[in-house]
């Protein structure tokens, strides 16, 4: 790059962030309504007797809340 010299105008000085896609808030509701729906249907799936499904329906939405905390650490940069 090269330098550039003091005595320049500046015509364009603004930081560019990303949107976010959800705030704190609405993150967390709905982080609460895909547990709630994972819990609903893991106990309807336990009382079928199919008990490794709870644990898959565990492990979506941990993969959920992952997925979100990445997108949301990368929408930190400028």
């Amino acid at each position: 790059m090269q330098d550039i010299p003091s005595d320049t105008r500046v015509y364009f000085d603004a930081v560019l962030r990303p949107n976010r896609s959800l705030s704190d808030p609405g993150f967390n509701t709905f982080m609460i309504v895909v547990g709630l729906m994972s819990f609903a249907s893991g106990i309807a799936f336990l009382s079928m007797g199919a008990l490794p499904v709870v644990g898959f329906l565990g492990l979506d939405v941990l993969a959920i809340w992952v997925a979100f905390k990445l997108c949301f650490r990368s929408q930190r940069q400028w």
